[in-house]
């Protein structure tokens, strides 16, 4: 299992919402269980109202400008995460944070 934490930035395998399969994509933990992970997707898509846009992208371990979807939380299961790429910059955390309400 990898060693994860909150504000890694990681690549994971994510379920499609519709279908029954998945797609390996960024992925930022926002709270971390034994065995469950909550997490918001990141993408290279512009952002829609209410999205964040990391300013230290590089910094995370991205490789182009990054969006961050803080719609919709995800809860994966740890054993989903294939390999973490890199952690936020402070800057970004507290923009984040700003964003997210906290879990139940």
């Amino acid at each position: 299992m990898i060693d994860v934490e909150m504000w890694d930035v990681c690549i994971a395998d994510v379920p499609y919402e519709d279908l029954p399969e998945s797609k390996v994509r960024p992925i930022l933990i926002v709270e971390r269980g034994a065995f469950v992970i909550e997490c918001l997707k990141l993408t290279g898509q512009p952002p829609r109202a209410g999205e964040y846009v990391l300013k230290m992208w590089r910094e995370a371990g991205l490789h182009k400008p990054t969006t961050v979807r803080i719609g919709k939380k995800l809860k994966l299961e740890i054993n989903r995460v294939r390999k973490r790429v890199g952690r936020l910059d402070p800057v970004d955390m507290i923009g984040i944070g700003k964003l997210i309400e906290p879990g139940p």
